[in-house]
């Protein structure tokens, strides 16, 4: 009984300590499935307090976000509804795939990945 109440334990730090590092994180995007970004207007991610907001290329986007393990789970994710030209809507599809689902995370000094079945992003801390 004690074991599983220290391996529980270990699982909610651990779950914690993740979720405290996205906590007040802001974030550029530098590539979408290992090719590099170059859209007319920013795609950036924001994590603060169980909130997710952002830019992904063509509309804003926000809802709530959890961490569980190594796994980011997004609900209730809106954005407004715009067109726009260029690279950016594709960048866009892609992002939105992505956080719609769960997705690995992994983060490496400055740099966050998030990967799934629909692809990845990596993205250059801002903050």
């Amino acid at each position: 009984m004690k074991l599983a109440t220290l391996a529980l334990a270990a699982l909610s730090l651990a779950t914690c300590a993740q979720q405290s590092r996205l906590d007040d994180t802001q974030w550029t995007i530098a590539a979408v499935n290992g090719e590099p970004v170059r859209t007319a207007l920013p795609v950036e991610i924001r994590f603060d307090r169980g909130r997710v907001t952002g830019t992904a290329g063509c509309n804003s986007f926000g809802g709530s976000y959890r961490v569980d393990g190594d796994r980011l789970n997004t609900s209730r994710i809106i954005s407004t509804k715009m067109a726009c030209a260029g690279p950016g809507m594709e960048v866009e599809h892609t992002l939105f795939a992505i956080i719609a689902n769960p997705a690995r995370i992994r983060l490496d000094g400055r740099t966050l990945t998030l990967a799934n079945a629909q692809g990845s992003a990596t993205f250059f801390g801002l903050r």
